[in-house]
């Protein structure tokens, strides 16, 4: 990590030119490529074995269905809180609530823009009117 911030501080520091600097970030792009998918690449087998040692060192089938069941309690009980987590921010942050329109540029809330827009729809207007524009 510290060497791929002091390689961004140099190409950042050195290079001026956009293209140069295009350039030089497709190199890069290239080397995280490569090593994103060595490590997709290794995951698979090393999941597998880990299974296989973990399994073949119980004594009994009771002993697998009960680390199952505590495998299976914990998966439900992530993901229940990653989606009360997700349901809870998105409420409370809004995400896509506000934002500009091609109308006017101003910004406002998209209900308030969606009401706006369907009442000058159903006077027979269309988007131009909304905005203030002259047809």
């Amino acid at each position: 990590m510290i060497l791929g911030i002091m390689a961004g501080y140099v190409c950042h520091a050195n290079i001026l030119d956009a293209a140069t600097l295009k350039s030089v970030a497709g190199y890069f792009s290239m080397l995280a490529d490569i090593f994103l998918r060595l490590i997709r690449m290794i995951i698979a087998p090393l999941v597998f074995v880990s299974l296989v040692s973990g399994l073949s060192g119980m004594n009994s089938g009771k002993d697998v269905g009960r680390i199952g069941l505590r495998t299976v309690g914990w998966f439900i009980c992530a993901s229940l809180i990653s989606l009360l987590l997700g349901l809870a921010l998105s409420s409370i942050l809004a995400p896509g609530a506000w934002r500009r329109h091609e109308s006017g540029g101003k910004r406002q809330r998209y209900g308030e823009y969606r009401t706006q827009y369907r009442g000058a729809e159903r006077q027979g207007c269309h988007h131009a009117c909304v905005s203030g524009e002259r047809v």
